[in-house]
């Protein structure tokens, strides 16, 4: 009898180690092809890192996300893969502030006049005027230039440019741009190199007599008169 129950006791045992050892398999199972490992960082922490047994990857499972860098940052990238904000409004990120929306000009099809920022797209020049962004002559243009009050078109080298007449203190003779000062009366003409018209007879009171008058003076009075008999 007693040998009987040490048998039975041995069976049992066995038993136990087996159904503890099946047991232990079945949890390692549960990884699903993955195994455990334990590695410990620089700093003595302890990460538990999972590898899969196909060989795709590796990874720290509470490994620390990287800070981002936003110091001085209003919006924009932080480095890190995050960001720094987003800007509100009318409001555009620049070099990680958030600024105005910068002014883009506007000069398409413009000589002149304000570029819609505040500055120009050009000026005219002399005796133009701007008008809707386009240089307008205030008085005539001559050879793609605009002249001035007094000016005239000349063509006497073959080319048309602004001329200004040059009748200071002349009466008659070229102006310098291919027209002329002005004409004399009858009985006069003109000396080209003074621009002054000269009677061919005689000079009276402004006006010149005919061939064979005089300049009488009657009471003062100065007049043409054919001479006394």
């Amino acid at each position: 009898m007693s040998d009987l129950r040490t048998a039975w006791d041995v069976a049992l045992l066995c038993a136990c180690i087996f159904a503890c050892s099946g047991e232990k398999g079945g949890g390692d199972d549960a990884r699903d092809g993955k195994e455990e490992l334990s590695a410990r960082g620089d700093a003595g922490r302890t990460y538990d890192l999972y590898e899969d047994t196909q060989g795709d990857e590796s990874r720290a499972a509470d490994e620390p996300r990287v800070p981002g860098d936003c110091d001085g940052k209003q919006c924009g990238d932080d480095g890190a893969g995050g960001g720094c904000g987003t800007c509100g409004g009318d409001l555009v990120c620049l070099d990680f502030q958030c600024v105005a929306k910068p002014c883009v000009p506007d000069c398409d099809a413009k000589e002149c006049g304000d570029d819609g920022c505040n500055g120009s797209c050009g000026s005219c020049g002399a005796n133009a005027s701007c008008q809707e962004g386009t240089c307008t002559c205030l008085h005539k243009e001559c050879g793609g230039k605009c002249c001035g009050m007094i000016d005239v078109c000349s063509s006497e080298d073959g080319t048309e440019s602004c001329c200004t007449p040059d009748c200071e203190y002349k009466f008659c003779g070229p102006d310098d741009c291919g027209g002329e000062c002005g004409t004399c009366q009858p009985l006069s003409d003109c000396n080209v190199a003074t621009g002054q018209c000269v009677c061919q007879f005689v000079l009276c009171e402004g006006s010149c007599c005919q061939e064979g008058e005089i300049c009488a003076d009657v009471g003062g009075v100065k007049y043409c008169s054919p001479p006394a008999e």
